[in-house]
């Protein structure tokens, strides 16, 4: 605390104590010297460095307001007299991932870096929730162009052609959150650690078939959405990428022909959502034509999925979880819990690796529980 009350001792104070340079003083003087008479309000921003942290933060500056009645001046109606009064003034917190938890109720973050594989529709969403939620650490991963027509459904807004990834970096930046940018998913993916998280969100059945056989380092959650943004897709890789994402997405294939653990999961797989939109004098996009609140609500979701698992711990086995929405307002989400699939270690000539789902074992163990008994009846 500081008994600042007058012109004078403010300019004692950033003198003795800041240590301000006498010029840096006197243009400060030069400068009332120009304000017109009608104005009555000047304010003071004065960056301190200390030696520590200030507590509950990760910088050494910490910025003190002065608030100078400048009403009182002297007999050439410029200058601000030594006795015009000061007061403090309250300064709110710069923004942080540590401000982002406490407002957010989240007290963990993720141990390494998200890797937001996809920076589109989808992928922007759920990064921002999980930005705001006080995750510090992102690598932000896209090829493509922002492109007007992207205002549609991104969660970033302009009028010129940018990458998508420098966007969203930009938007996550001005959160306080730390973001890095690459354009190839590959390289990307591969330079993840244990302690890492990637969310792929690319929509390319190429890249999660990449990622079936690829050496990841640490676990890997898919989202998608089909049927016109009907149903939204979250695959939550277990342990040891084990079950894989390959797993997972065929787990759920088979649930859509025959139910496991009484949930059927309503995805239709075929590629009819596409259409061609025109964006321009000889441009179009083939897209999905949906609504921007629609895709939010399934993103908002597979954020809570996500962060679910940040906060507790991942599970050792793996989820698919899948959220639908029949009445464009809420959303139902429904979790299967997928056990470790069974690999064989046996080689095949053809290099196929031979991998049996967990549903297909407790399928077999059920079957032979059922011979058993009627083996003892």
């Amino acid at each position: 605390p500081f008994a600042i009350d007058t012109y004078k001792q403010l300019k004692r104070f950033l003198r003795d104590y800041v240590q301000a340079q006498p010029k840096a003083i006197r243009d400060i003087d030069s400068y009332c010297n120009t304000i017109d008479e009608g104005q009555n309000d000047l304010v003071f921003i004065v960056g301190v460095r200390r030696p520590y942290h200030l507590i509950g933060t990760d910088y050494k500056i910490e910025f003190l307001g002065f608030h100078v009645d400048i009403s009182t001046r002297n007999d050439t109606g410029k200058g601000i007299e030594s006795v015009s009064k000061v007061s403090s003034l309250s300064l709110p917190e710069v923004a942080s991932a540590k401000l982002l938890k406490r407002l957010s109720g989240h007290e963990h973050e993720c141990a390494g870096r998200i890797i937001q594989l996809g920076c589109g529709s989808l992928g922007s969403k759920i990064a921002s929730h999980l930005a705001r939620n006080g995750n510090s650490r992102f690598l932000l991963v896209d090829n493509a162009t922002y492109y007007p027509h992207n205002n549609a459904r991104h969660v970033c807004a302009s009028f010129f052609n940018d990458a998508k990834t420098s966007m969203l970096q930009r938007h996550v930046i001005y959160l306080g959150v730390n973001a890095e940018v690459e354009s190839d998913y590959k390289r990307a993916a591969l330079s993840a650690r244990t302690r890492d998280l990637i969310v792929d969100s690319l929509a390319s059945i190429c890249a999660r078939n990449w990622f079936a056989v690829a050496d990841v380092g640490c676990r890997i959650v898919h989202t998608a959405m089909y049927n016109r943004g009907k149903v939204g897709l979250c695959l939550l890789e277990g342990e040891d990428r084990n079950p894989r994402i390959d797993d997972l997405f065929a787990t759920v294939m088979r649930s859509t022909v025959k139910p496991i653990a009484g949930v059927e999961c309503p995805i239709e797989f075929a590629a009819k959502d596409f259409e061609s939109v025109g964006l321009g004098q000889g441009c179009s996009s083939y897209t999905t034509v949906m609504d921007d609140a629609l895709i939010s609500l399934h993103a908002a979701g597979m954020a809570r999925k996500i962060q679910g698992c940040i906060d507790t711990e991942f599970p050792e086995n793996g989820r698919c979880s899948f959220s639908v929405c029949e009445d464009g307002c809420s959303v139902d989400w429904n979790e299967l819990r997928i056990g470790k699939t069974f690999v064989c270690e046996t080689v095949r000539p053809d290099g196929y690796q031979v991998r049996v789902l967990s549903c297909a074992i407790e399928d077999v163990e059920k079957e032979q529980e059922k011979a058993e008994g009627d083996f003892a009846e």
